[in-house]
């Protein structure tokens, strides 16, 4: 059984992955 993966546009994870890395940075790199 394949689940549906619903459709996600490159927009959607363009915006994620940049969230993604500044709350990486922010988190992690800043002493």
């Amino acid at each position: 059984v394949v689940p549906q993966v619903p459709v996600i546009p490159d927009w959607f994870w363009f915006i994620c992955n940049s969230h993604f890395l500044t709350w990486l940075d922010s988190t992690f790199l800043s002493d």
